[in-house]
Order: structure tokens, then sequence, then C-alpha cells
């Protein structure tokens, strides 16, 4: 004769062990989860927030970059730095087209080396002829002196027709070295005006390159200080 198994019995057993099973699988992920957090180094550090935001940069204290005055009217920019690039002092910014001025100042470079040369040629000439008047002075001088010898000689000792013709050479003679000083002078004096007037000419014409360089130099313009580019829209 079979005997009947206790049903409640069965089910109170089952009820009990799957809280057990739970109890069981719940310490073990408690104990998992304290090994991991017991891994974990707490520092202390500053707190940094980061938001991200969109604008536009506006100069706190600028430095105003005008084009240089120059006799043409228009000038066009050959290079701009872009905007919002860094720059350091002396920094090359804006470049502006000097082509026009470029070809002038070789024009300049050309009328400043003929004036030289003619310069030097009316130098190099003056000496010549100046020399050449000094030696026709000594000339005359000697001539002088030996007319004065002759026409020292008295009357008494020579014929009186060479007589005369000793005073009249003599008068000759004088008046011939006069002549002589004169042009040396009048030839020293205008021949200094003359290299006066080409060394001007030659100095305006330096000072006329200078210029130009100058100018040339002046349509490239650099950072006068360390900074940031902005370029601003004309109103």
């Amino acid at each position: 004769m079979m005997r009947p198994t206790p049903l409640p019995a069965l089910l109170l057993c089952l009820l009990c062990l799957a809280p057990l099973a739970g109890c069981l699988e719940g310490a073990r992920a408690e104990g998992e989860a304290g090994a991991a957090a017991s891994d974990l180094v707490v520092r202390r550090g500053a707190f940094r927030e980061r938001i991200l935001l969109t604008g536009a940069l506006a100069a706190e204290r600028g430095e105003a970059l005008t084009v240089p005055r120059t006799d043409t009217w228009q000038l066009q920019i050959r290079w701009l730095a872009e905007d919002g690039t860094r720059v350091k002092a002396g920094d090359r910014l804006v470049e502006f087209d000097n082509s026009s001025f470029a070809s002038e100042i070789e024009e300049k470079r050309l009328a400043a080396s003929e004036a030289e040369s003619q310069l030097e040629q009316t130098e190099a000439q003056a000496r010549t002829n100046a020399a050449e008047k000094e030696f026709a002075l000594e000339q005359r001088r000697a001539e002088l002196e030996k007319a004065r010898v002759a026409a020292a000689v008295p009357k008494e000792l020579v014929s009186l027709s060479d007589y005369q013709e000793n005073q009249l050479a003599l008068r000759r003679a004088e008046s011939e070295l006069a002549k002589a000083e004169t042009d040396l002078a009048a030839h020293r004096k205008a021949s200094t005006a003359e290299i006066a007037v080409q060394r001007i000419a030659l100095e305006r014409a330096r000072r006329e390159i200078r210029s130009a360089e100058e100018a040339i130099s002046a349509l490239t313009l650099t950072a006068p200080r360390n900074g940031i580019v902005l370029i601003a829209q004309h109103p």
C-alpha cells in the first residue's frame, strides 16, 4: 500500500530554498562590489566646468594701421595676414603693391648714376683746364721777366727803335700776364659754380632715391607689438 507524499511540506521547502538562493547571489554581488570599490583611489582636485560658446573676437586694446601716404591715389593689397593670426612685434601684416614705385626707383637710380658720371667728368675737365691755364700763366710771367730785363737797358746803349720795341714788349707782356691771371680766375669761378650745380643735382637725385626707398618700405606694414590680427570692416 502506497503512502501519500506530504505536498505542503514539499512546497514549503521549495519556498525556503528560493530565498536562500537569492541571499547567496546577493551576498556574492555585494562581495564583488566591495572588492571593486576597494581598488578605487579618490584624489582632491580643482573643479573645472567646460562651457562651449560661440562668438567673435573684439580687441580690448588695439593698434590701428593706416595706409601710408603716397602720390598714388589707390593702392592695391598684394598680401594680407589672415584674420585671427597671432603675430609678434615686427611681423609682416599688410603688403601693398609697389610695382609702380619699383620701376620709378630704377629710373631715379639711373638718373643719379648719370649725374654722378657727369660730375666726375666736369671735375676732371676742370682740373685739366686749370692746369693748362696755370701753365700759360707761368709762361706769361717768364715772358714778363724777360721783357723787363730788355726794357731795363738804357736807351743810350741801344738804338731808339730797339729801346721803343723793348718798352712796347714790356707793356704787352704785362697785359698778357694780367689776361692770363684773369682767365685763370674766371675759369676757377665758372668751374666751381658748375661743379656746385651738378653736385646739387646729384644730391637731389640721391635724395629722391632715398624717398622712393622709404616709400617702398612704408608699403609693408608690420606689427608694432605682439597680438592677434583683427581685420575691421570700414563703415
